[in-house]
């Protein structure tokens, strides 16, 4: 058994091995973060082929590789990645596999060295799969000669699998799929020199399927779909449509709604996104929003910039002193849905955590007039504050990620333009659910406290504005089986409520 012991700031730093029949008794320490590093996370994975473990440390645009043979638990110094160069490994056949965006090779390409040649000189490092421009990869693994590539498809954002024959005719296969917006996910398979692994599959209008993919055909066969009582996807309708950004970017929008809907702007409307840490949002299924489409509402994902939807490219413009592209792209994609009547100003509702609650505070200080209902969960409001107090856990890793308020004074009047606590004005505001947990440790309780605290004061209207602090919950919400549930069905209250709906 490996494991990362977390040190006083909530950080990864030490990794012990324990021999489960041994017990506590043979706990080893094999590996312990360089000082230089403290302020980095960790994380510890292994290869495919079970011969090597991984070790990544992180931090906003820093990534340092360790690796050691399973053998030996003796870690060395793979690669130093900064200024947003990013790599991630594999093993196969005596080489080390590096998916890179190294040499401006922005939508990232695979290279190759040997696992003893001059202990990863870059030099010898050789090119197996040239970056193809427009398809972003963000994610590979090798199975029995075969090597599966998860890219990005960055004219609408969504994720391709391609098969590379690496023993017999290096062809590069893509695996085709049926639906207009979807999300794929990688399963694999327990046994590494398979020929045939799993993929699951789901659209946001059917449930996730389990698919066996044929590597030497690239054929799939359905293995498995979970049933979901009491739906029936042929009642929706599943668009994705591009918006139109000040700048002229092309913003992907995943839409759901009733085949009958009238477009006519009167719905209510749901626009739900994250954009920040070059997460895309995948269009994925949950059975739970169609409580409110079948009232009625039209469904959006709007996958803004700072996510990866449109490669790595579309994560720097949403990061750092471009973070105002975020809030912004929210905003346009919302004119967007006005202007083709899937709604109306003052019928939207506005849904985002963590991050996504940074968007939210932002776009309700922007453009308070477009919104009737905010729902802001574990909301990173509180900014400048927050990212000025080193003893948080996410602060040091996350100063490459929006900047240090502390030392650069660009990067504090940046972020001061837009941090939502800050930009609090005597304005009507529409109505705003902020759900927090006391023993989250990403974003603290008193983040949302602040800012309802000061919105109460400053605020001109009368709209509902509601702080929901669960008393037994982190991050993610409740611990317990079914009180996610709940906490979904309390913020569908809070909106039917807004929208006087039943």
């Amino acid at each position: 058994l490996y494991y990362i012991e977390r040190d006083e700031d909530s950080r990864g730093r030490k990794i012990f091995k324990i021999n489960v029949q041994e017990g506590p008794s043979s706990k080893k320490l094999v590996f312990e973060k360089p000082l230089e590093y403290a302020d980095m996370f960790m994380s510890l994975s292994e290869t495919t082929d079970e011969k090597f473990f991984i070790i990544y440390l992180t931090s906003g645009s820093t990534l340092v590789t360790y690796v050691s043979e399973r053998t030996s638990d003796k870690f060395e110094k793979f690669i130093v990645g900064k200024n947003d160069i990013s790599h991630s490994l594999e093993h196969y056949g005596g080489d080390f596999y590096i998916l890179t965006n190294e040499d401006d090779a922005e939508d990232f390409k695979v290279m190759k060295t040997s696992v003893d040649k001059s202990r990863w000189d870059k030099s010898n490092w050789v090119t197996v799969i040239e970056q193809v421009k427009g398809k972003c990869l963000n994610e590979f693994h090798v199975y029995s000669d075969f090597m599966i590539t998860e890219r990005k498809n960055n004219e609408i954002g969504l994720p391709e699998l391609c098969i590379l024959d690496l023993k017999n005719t290096g062809e590069m296969k893509v695996v085709k799929m049926p639906q207009a917006a979807y999300t794929v996910s990688f399963r694999g398979h327990w046994d590494h020199l398979s020929d045939v692994v799993e993929i699951s599959f789901n659209t946001p209008v059917s449930s996730s399927q389990i698919y066996d993919l044929e590597l030497k055909t690239s054929s799939l066969t359905l293995k498995h779909t979970d049933v979901t009582p009491n739906f029936d996807g042929s009642k929706y309708v599943l668009k994705r449509e591009l918006a139109e950004a000040g700048d002229g970017a092309l913003i992907p929008l995943t839409i759901i709604h009733k085949k009958d809907l009238a477009l006519d702007g009167s719905n209510p409307c749901l626009v739900y996104a994250y954009g920040s840490y070059g997460y895309g949002m995948p269009a994925y299924f949950s059975s739970t929003r169609f409580s409110l489409i079948d009232r009625g509402f039209v469904y959006c994902i709007a996958h803004i910039r700072g996510g990866d939807e449109k490669g790595n490219s579309w994560y720097l413009d949403g990061k750092m002193h471009n973070k105002l592209n975020t809030f912004h792209d929210y905003i346009d994609s919302c004119e967007y849905l006005i202007a083709k009547n899937y709604t109306s100003e003052n019928m939207i509702a506005a849904h985002g955590g963590s991050a996504g609650g940074l968007l939210m505070g932002a776009v309700a200080n922007m453009r308070p007039d477009l919104f009737r209902a905010v729902i802001a969960d574990v909301a990173f409001v509180d900014v400048i504050n927050t990212i000025s107090d080193p003893s948080l856990p996410l602060t040091p890793p996350e100063w490459e990620e929006w900047g240090n308020p502390i030392e650069n004074k660009e990067d504090f009047e940046y972020m001061m333009s837009y941090s939502p606590y800050d930009n609090v004005k005597s304005q009507k505001y529409p109505a705003m659910l902020f759900n927090s947990g006391i023993s989250d440790e990403q974003v603290t309780y008193w983040e949302p406290t602040k800012m309802i605290a000061k919105l109460r004061e400053m605020k001109t209207d009368s709209n509902d504005l509601l702080l929901n602090m669960k008393m037994h919950a982190g991050h993610s919400g409740a611990s317990k089986k079914y009180e996610w549930i709940e906490e979904i069905a309390f913020n569908y209250a809070f909106l039917l409520k807004q929208f006087d709906l039943k």
